[in-house]
């Protein structure tokens, strides 16, 4: 039996419930993944619930703590092959998951970046020069996953290199029909920035 590929899977993860916590809870219960993957995996999340993103907290504070000593012991005892991290693209949440980009980097890991989000090259553009700097250098020599072409154009300040595009997928929902009728009109909401 072959050994399987280690990963060190650094993202949010529910909850609070919100897309990119719930893909990549999707992307952990993955059987295809899991085949091939054995994943060690650190919750990234210092906020407790919706309301609660975006907000300045102690509790945040000590959280974020806890999550680099987690990384650290885990990149130093599970000495994992591959590095994934679900990176915030822009603001201050950037910088609290670049940290754990840093250690990955301190290791001289292999490390996939994964946006779930853009806005990178607006928020680039109105800050110092010094933070698209840090923002290349952090992501030099790293995998660089999107979520569509679309989005590429959105990084080209800070990556240079081709990054990766991977559509999110959603799960097969099951549902019984209530009425046979032909003329059934079904109403779908989908939200999403």
């Amino acid at each position: 039996m072959r050994r399987k590929t280690k990963i060190l899977f650094v993202g949010q993860l529910p909850p609070p419930h919100h897309g990119v916590a719930v893909m990549n809870q999707m992307i952990l219960k993955s059987q295809l993944i899991i085949q091939d993957f054995a994943f060690d995996v650190v919750n990234l999340s210092t906020s407790t619930s919706i309301s609660d993103i975006g907000k300045v907290s102690l509790g945040k504070y000590i959280r974020l703590i806890g999550i680099l000593i987690n990384v650290f012991w885990k990149l130093l005892a599970g000495r994992p092959d591959i590095c994934y991290i679900t990176l915030s693209p822009t603001g201050s949440a950037f910088f609290k998951d670049s940290l754990v980009v840093l250690m990955f980097k301190t290791f001289g890991k292999n490390i996939i970046v994964h946006f779930h989000g853009q806005g990178v090259e607006t928020w680039v553009s109105s800050k110092p020069n010094w933070v698209r700097k840090y923002y290349r250098w952090l992501l030099k020599n790293t995998h660089l996953v999107l979520l569509g072409n679309r989005l590429a154009p959105d990084v080209e300040l800070v990556y240079d290199a081709e990054p990766v595009i991977i559509n999110n997928g959603i799960p097969v929902i099951e549902y019984s029909k209530v009425n046979e009728k032909q003329n059934d009109i079904y109403s779908i909401l989908f939200l999403s920035n």
